[in-house]
């Protein structure tokens, strides 16, 4: 499975970025974490991810785990890789 978050809006970085998204790979455990400057580029990154980790693995992604709110972007990631998808609760930690 892969989780998955989008965090933003945050301050305008000096390169114009306001989100970022978070990818892990249950398997290997493997992170991604990219800079976007509208949430809209988060099915790029999530396109880009998958096709990673599928080829470094020689797997299918069966399952998303995320806290997405974006249902647009919930049901492309569903249509196009017929993924299962189970919503996440958001939860604080202490640093």
């Amino acid at each position: 499975g892969i989780h998955t978050d989008v965090v933003g809006p945050l301050p305008r970085s000096l390169h114009g970025y306001r989100y970022f998204i978070t990818f892990i790979a249950d398997r290997s455990r493997f992170i991604v974490v990219k800079s976007m400057r509208t949430k809209s580029e988060a099915i790029s990154h999530f396109r880009y991810f998958v096709k990673k980790i599928e080829r470094q693995n020689d797997v299918k992604a069966k399952r998303i785990c995320c806290i997405l709110k974006n249902s647009a972007l919930i049901q492309a990631i569903f249509l196009e890789y017929g993924l299962l998808i189970n919503r996440a609760q958001r939860r604080s930690f202490l640093l």
